[in-house]
């Protein structure tokens, strides 16, 4: 009997030359990103005059200083090490296809997530690639129509979280980026999908911040415009629930909370 089909081999070889050029290009695709990418009005008038929005501090000072956005040394290594090893589990346990559209997904979410982390801005253009993996999850859906219910239930979850904020803290809960990406998550990955990483997010923000209240380290952070703001970029915390949803519990359905 034999231990490893043909199959998982081609497959695991696969899975290694997709995980270099995701944990290599990745860093060196989103060092080369369009600076337009991550102007906002809101963040003021461009070095120009116009009105299209200045470029965030941050970026504009890599830029001066001739530095990598993102360091090539260590994140070049650690992310291909994270699709490497993601890629090689769902190898293991889930259908090529599967595997193609997972991976994609979290490669695409992952230059969001540094995006919010570094600059407090996620650009459209990457809000409509994520979108665009929805192709790949349409045949895996056990209904046609999975995914305008998964753009409804992330609409409700939403306006629903809006409406409690406002009422109980007289404040937005989620920034604009934050709703489109809620958005895009339910058409992509249904009803399942948007509500597992909506409530993996939760709390991860959550188990961070006690962590940071105990600790005494929690601090005011700079958003865009350089005004002081409390709440901390929230796709990072998404980007490890959409690991987490994608590799532990998609097409679960409700077990893990029935």
């Amino acid at each position: 009997m034999t231990i490893f089909s043909t199959d998982l081999i081609i497959r695991t070889a696969v899975t290694m030359l997709a995980a270099l050029l995701l944990g290599n290009g990745g860093v060196v695709w989103f060092n080369h990103f369009p600076p337009n990418w991550y102007r906002d009005g809101s963040n003021g008038t461009a070095e120009d005059g116009s009105k299209r929005g200045a470029l965030p501090e941050a970026l504009r000072a890599s830029m001066e200083q001739g530095r990598q956005r993102l360091p090539s040394t260590p994140w070049k290594l650690l992310l291909t090490l994270y699709f490497g090893s993601a890629g090689l589990y769902l190898a293991i346990r889930s259908s090529f296809a599967y595997e193609s559209a997972a991976l994609l997904f979290l490669f695409i979410m992952m230059w969001m997530a540094v995006s919010d982390h570094l600059y407090h801005i996620v650009p459209d253009q990457l809000q409509l690639l994520l979108a665009l993996t929805a192709f790949g999850f349409i045949p895996l859906h056990e209904y046609w129509w999975e995914p305008a219910a998964g753009l409804l239930a992330a609409l409700i979850l939403i306006l629903v979280t809006e409406g409690l904020a406002h009422v109980l803290y007289h404040a937005e809960a989620y920034g604009g980026a934050d709703i489109k990406f809620y958005l895009v998550v339910g058409l992509t990955l249904g009803r399942e999908g948007v509500i597992y990483i909506f409530i993996l997010t939760t709390l991860l923000q959550a188990l961070h911040l006690l962590i940071l209240f105990f600790t005494g380290t929690r601090r005011t952070e700079r958003g865009r415009s350089g005004a002081a703001k409390s709440r901390r970029p929230m796709l990072p915390y998404a980007f490890f629930a959409a690991t987490f949803y994608l590799l532990f519990f998609y097409g679960t359905g409700w077990r893990i909370f029935f």
